[in-house]
């Protein structure tokens, strides 16, 4: 799909009668316009894949090996999605961001994509010199601390780290406070892409918005901008044509290694070692992926709310477990509520999936690598989804009964919010304990032998002496 002169004038016009205004920080700033992320993409190439009657746009490079979804509609906290297949030489790899993340910033990220950049800049290079603070080797948070960056460490789940990038609400704590907006990168997403987006990200120039945008947050300082609304369309316009001349160019030889996973040194007609570049990988496969790494995020930030929960009233309650005020003390525990349901709402579309295939991968594994406490376990779980649905239903209907000045932010919807999130959370808590069942079957049913699979050689001749 070619970007055409019409689509050019229709980002034109709407920009056109708008004031702008400089937004800073950019992680602030607000969604913006789509359209600076899905015209550089459509610039080179990229074609659309997706029903032009719908809400949702999905658009794959001219190799059809990435693609990028975009769906407002989505029941999780991700709107944006990006996926890259795996080829003989590159492994695959998976990236999603959230509702609020300006466009601004995602294209740091999907315009590195499409172009390299000639020096693959050092994922933290740009965090340091920005002013933001490093309070660990893999950790860092804006001058505002309101924007947490995350480098996640190695587990017994993934060989490689990640990357999380998550503002939040100010206040005290880090996971007592409502997220914005989230970036998150697998392990295997090439580091020039993250050191792209951060570069994006911590950049001090402010971004534009018209009067009436959405922003990202309150505390966002919005000044009248000196560009005039033709600056801005000049400005995408250029970039628009750059990245269309860019993407026309063959790729340079340093270009070409660009995994996270590619080894310095290693010459680039060498394909990375890794044992995933011979085996196709299927849809199935990759959607059980993501699924499973949910559930490993939602793990670890369970695990850190109900950490700093307990921190929390160990220090607010007396010696027989009493709190000093009751109202502070609910508050908190609500606020626990929310944090949990909202850490889980990204895991809840593949739960069902991940409990289907563990029950199909335990009747099939060997019974001595069986653990007695799964079935037990995986009954658990099922119970408390069942559970959690059918409050999902309730709160649904509840908040359909509400009077219409009943909005967020009132007493009326807020209790009812609270309610229903108290309700949930031993729910929640029960996958919080029992979920890494679901990881340790898969692990046992990824190194069980295939019933398929030959037997070995060696073993097959000892038999046939024996018997002779």
């Amino acid at each position: 799909m070619s970007l055409s002169e019409r689509q050019l004038a229709a980002f034109a016009d709407k920009h056109a009668w708008q004031i702008p205004f400089d937004i800073s920080p950019r992680h602030l700033a607000g969604p913006g316009d789509v359209r600076h992320v899905t015209h550089g993409l459509a610039a080179a190439g990229w074609s659309t894949d997706s029903d032009p009657l719908s809400a949702e746009i999905v658009l794959r490079s001219p190799d059809r090996r990435h693609r990028l979804q975009f769906d407002p509609q989505s029941t999780t906290s991700a709107w944006w999605r990006l996926r890259t297949d795996p080829t003989e030489t590159e492994t695959g790899w998976y990236a999603e961001f959230g509702e609020l993340v300006p466009a601004e910033i995602l294209t740091g990220f999907t315009d590195a994509l499409i172009c390299p950049p000639p020096q693959l800049p050092d994922p933290w290079q740009a965090v340091t010199s920005a002013g933001w603070h490093r309070d660990s080797d893999s950790t860092a948070y804006s001058p505002d601390s309101m924007c947490h960056i995350e480098l996640r460490p190695l587990s017994e789940f993934h060989d490689r780290p990640s990357w999380r990038v998550v503002p939040r609400e100010p206040g005290p704590g880090r996971f007592s406070r409502p997220r914005i907006w989230h970036a998150y990168f697998d392990e295997r997403t090439p580091a020039h892409l993250v050191g792209s987006f951060l570069t994006a990200l911590v950049d001090r120039s402010p971004l534009q918005r018209a009067m009436y945008d959405r922003i990202g947050h309150h505390s966002a300082v919005q000044k009248p901008s000196p560009l005039g609304p033709q600056q801005v369309v000049s400005a995408h316009t250029a970039r628009i044509e750059s990245l269309r001349a860019r993407a026309r160019r063959p790729p340079a030889a340093d270009e070409t290694r660009t995994n996270l996973g590619d080894e310095p040194g290693r010459p680039a007609d060498h394909p990375p070692l890794t044992s995933e570049r011979t085996l196709p990988i299927s849809f199935d496969h990759l959607a059980h992926r993501d699924f499973l790494r949910h559930l490993d995020d939602y793990l670890s930030d369970s695990k850190k709310i109900l950490d700093a929960w307990d921190a929390y009233s160990d220090e607010h309650t007396d010696l027989d477990g009493w709190p000093y005020d009751d109202h502070a003390y609910g508050r908190r525990a609500s606020q626990r509520d929310a944090d949990t349901l909202t850490a889980f709402e990204p895991l809840r579309p593949g739960a069902r999936h991940l409990l289907a295939t563990a029950e199909t991968q335990l009747a099939q594994l060997p019974e001595n690598t069986v653990q007695s406490r799964w079935v037990y376990q995986l009954g658990v779980l099922r119970d408390a989804l069942d559970r959690l649905d059918n409050l999902h239903e309730q709160w649904l209907q509840t908040r359909d009964a509400l009077p219409a000045t009943a909005k967020p932010g009132t007493p009326a919807f807020d209790d009812a919010l609270a309610e229903h999130h108290a309700e949930s959370w031993s729910n929640l808590d029960a996958w919080a304990t029992h979920g890494k069942a679901l990881r340790e079957i898969n692990s046992a049913a990824r190194k069980a032998p295939s019933p398929l699979a030959p037997r070995p050689v060696l073993a097959l001749l000892r038999r046939t002496a024996a018997r002779k």
